[in-house]
Order: C-alpha cells, then sequence, then structure tokens
C-alpha cells in the first residue's frame, strides 16, 4: 500500500491509498502540497483507532467509510464496497497498517 498525493483541474490537491493498483481511500481537496501531507498525517495518526471510521451505507445499497479526525473532521473516504463485510475488512487492515505506509 502507498499513498499518493494527485492535483486536480482547479489546482488543488488530494491523497489517496492505493492497495494493489486499487484505490482505497481518497482525501478531500486541499488547497497546496503541504496541506494534503499534513492530511495523510491525519489519517495515519487517526487511522489507527477505531472510532475513528464510520461506515456508511449508500442509497443503492454499497458501503463505504469515513476516517474522521479527532474534531469529527472528515479526512478521506473509502471507494463503494458491495458488501459490508468488504468495507468492515479493509477498516480492520487500515486500523493495523496505516500508521507503516511511507508516503
Amino acid at each position: 500500500m502507498n499513498f499518493e498525493i494527485f492535483k486536480e483541474r482547479d489546482g488543488s490537491f488530494r491523497f489517496r491509498l492505493i492497495s494493489s493498483g486499487q484505490e482505497i481511500i481518497k482525501s478531500e481537496t486541499y488547497t497546496n502540497k503541504a496541506n494534503c501531507k499534513n492530511g495523510i498525517s491525519s489519517v495515519k495518526s487517526n487511522g489507527i483507532s477505531k472510532n475513528s471510521y464510520d461506515i456508511q451505507e449508500t442509497h443503492k445499497h454499497k458501503y463505504y467509510f469515513n476516517i474522521k479526525a479527532k474534531n469529527g473532521q472528515i479526512v478521506a473516504s473509502s471507494v463503494n464496497f458491495d458488501q459490508l463485510n468488504e468495507a468492515e475488512n479493509w477498516v480492520k487492515v487500515l486500523q493495523k497498517s496505516l500508521s507503516d505506509i511511507e508516503l
């Protein structure tokens, strides 16, 4: 797994976490690259706590999760998963591995 920072067409920045070529989570937008890197740090530090995750169901019955900072702000959201257990499994994987992932 690795983090990637990318620039949007409007000049804003986002990060995503890639695993085996697949995007797992993507951030909100940031005005500059330094703030985007701070967002990655927030995901890495907050993502080790189960309380930072909020699993939701879409109106099309897909599942995703948000990772929240201690202040409640969403710092990243996952892709949609077909099954609830897929989202739950990724939460467990990220809790164990986020702190070890380099940018």
